[in-house]
């Protein structure tokens, strides 16, 4: 009723907000995990394309310069798609109804055609189990039709 009262609830408030910071901070941070979860399974699977798009250009370089590659850079290759294919997997699985799944989706088909599973990749590419535009649909059925039937 009091300014002194005001004063003396305001001070007792921020006692109360010092002595649970700690829980309180836990609380905040829980309730924005799942979005920045999603955010951050989301860059870690590009940053793993990334790098095999990276080793990619390696080995095709060097194919081109000398006419072959090694076995091991044919390894390393294979394994930086199988690793990208591996985070796109994660974050479709974790969060299948999230924004960036179209895209997701798409990549994933591309990292395992890269790694040379080409009916897995045609199977991602032809999955129709949400609403999406004519013009989508039609550009994943002409990536799945356009993939060897099996690797040269």
């Amino acid at each position: 009723k009091t300014p002194e009262d005001v004063a003396q609830v305001n001070q007792q408030l921020l006692q109360l907000f010092k002595s649970g910071e700690r829980d309180l901070k836990m609380l905040v941070a829980g309730s924005i995990g799942k979005p920045r979860g999603e955010q951050i399974a989301w860059l870690l699977a590009l940053c793993k394309h990334e790098l095999a798009e990276q080793q990619q250009r390696r080995f095709n370089a060097t194919v081109k310069a000398t006419g072959q590659a090694s076995a091991q850079a044919e390894q390393d290759r294979l394994n930086k798609w199988k690793d990208a294919e591996s985070s796109w997997r994660r974050f479709l699985e974790d969060f299948p109804t999230g924004p960036g799944v179209p895209h997701g989706q798409i990549l994933r088909g591309y990292a395992l055609e890269k790694a040379g599973n080409y009916e897995e990749a045609r199977r991602v590419w032809r999955e129709f189990n949400r609403p999406m535009a004519a013009q989508e649909k039609c550009a994943r059925l002409f990536l799945a039709k356009t993939l060897p039937e099996k690797k040269q």
